[in-house]
């Protein structure tokens, strides 16, 4: 929570005064949080937006997962893909598409990561297992933020919303394995992540930054 509003200051610091005088037709946008998510997998992203009707705009961002190399404390070789569609109504009087939003927001995430867990034995009662975990996950959420045209063409965007996730997956552990497991990290955040079917409040907060290129 510390990164993300040192990077909101930086940014807001960075740009210039918001362009009153021209409405964002077209952008493209990329989430640069995604890039340093540890607890879920890093991840590089390209987005666009695009005015649909009067104040009424369609979003999409579209990514790929990667690693920046072995870490044991969090997922390693994660793979995958995430594709977000969204529609956003801008709230104000003057018809176009920037400043403050509502929007509703889908998320589609195709995962593969490294996990690891105590799983231990008669014989091996300190046994750790490194296995492998898939997940498709569907999101839908509901959200709320504010888009900033500057007059160097910039964009800045935050947004906080909340919805649902349902997730569905498998692992190579055997079941006599998985009823085993005692979680090798106790913390709920590490019990989120070796989950493989469930359904769960969805949570979102962030910022993109862009070009406004119409």
């Amino acid at each position: 929570m510390r990164k993300i509003f040192i990077i909101l200051l930086y940014s807001q610091l960075f740009f210039s005064q918001s362009n009153e005088g021209k409405d964002n037709i077209f952008c493209i946008k990329t989430n640069p949080l995604s890039l340093v998510d540890v607890y879920g997998s890093y991840s590089y992203r390209i987005g666009l937006e695009t005015k649909i009707y009067k104040k009424i705009a369609f979003s999409a961002e579209a990514g790929n997962y990667f690693n920046y190399g072995k870490n044991d404390e969090i997922r390693d070789n994660s793979k995958g893909h995430i594709i977000k569609p969204e529609v956003k109504w801008y709230v104000n009087k003057n018809g176009r598409t920037d400043g403050d939003f509502v929007s509703l927001e889908y998320t589609y995430k195709d995962i593969s990561f490294d996990w690891k867990d105590s799983i231990p034995t008669t014989s091996e009662p300190n046994r750790v297992i490194n296995y492998r975990i898939h997940k498709n996950i569907n999101c839908l959420t509901a959200k709320i933020g504010n888009l900033k045209v500057y007059t160097n063409n910039f964009i800045f965007e935050w947004f906080v919303g909340i919805g649902l996730r349902i997730s569905k997956g498998n692992d190579s552990l055997t079941d006599e394995e998985r009823d085993r497991i005692r979680a090798y990290d106790e913390s709920e955040i590490s019990s989120a992540q070796k989950n493989v079917n469930y359904f769960l409040p969805n949570l979102s907060l962030g910022i993109k930054v862009g070009y406004r290129l119409y």
